[in-house]
């Protein structure tokens, strides 16, 4: 298959704003349903809870969990929910 990724449109792709990369990958997936716009008062409360979650996670406030652990985890609940049925 030949491509016609560049480095030079690599470069402008990599160079583009966060709008305008939201911008070609809803170019990139037409079958999807435009998502609505995000207001900049959600994006700004998400951007200052992903920092206070960064700090409590250095300060060791918060422990990290593998993906492992996760997985265990919900293996284990979903069993506590399938034993728990009649």
């Amino acid at each position: 298959m030949t491509t016609t990724l560049t480095p030079e449109l690599i470069a402008q792709l990599r160079s583009l704003s966060a709008d305008d990369k939201d911008a070609v990958i809803d170019l990139l997936l037409p079958d999807d349903p435009p998502a609505p716009p995000v207001p900049e008062a959600e994006r700004a409360g998400r951007r200052e809870m992903i920092a206070r979650r960064i700090g409590e996670y250095q300060r060791g406030e918060v422990k990290a969990f593998t993906v492992e652990e996760t997985l265990a985890a919900m293996d284990a609940t979903i069993r506590e929910i399938e034993d728990a049925r009649p």
